[in-house]
């Protein structure tokens, strides 16, 4: 898959029931704006282009699962920090999973 191309060998697929797509920029990095915008371009950008890539398939079969899975994490237990979804973290992750 090359994502500046836009270019997938739709052979890869043949055979294939189920994908588990794992993507993305590093996440343990400091996020300035510029970096923020790479990890969302990352992970959403190359989700989005394999999606579009499986539903479009011309072939017999049908992918039947599709798992996207990235940042895997967890928030230390803290009474002082509240996590919402305000922040970029969250907004994201909560497009990434849609």
């Amino acid at each position: 898959m090359n994502l500046k191309k836009n270019i997938i060998d739709i052979n890869c697929f043949i055979g294939i029931d189920s994908i588990i797509h794992l993507s993305g920029e590093k996440v343990s990095r400091r996020w300035t704006k510029k970096y923020r915008k790479k990890i969302y371009e990352s992970k959403i950008s190359s989700t989005m282009f394999m999606y579009n890539s499986i539903r479009d398939l011309k072939f017999s079969h049908k992918i039947k699962s599709f798992i996207c899975a990235s940042a895997i994490g967890i928030y230390k237990s803290d009474d002082k920090t509240i996590y919402d979804e305000k922040k970029f973290s969250f907004k994201l992750f909560r497009k990434f999973s849609l």
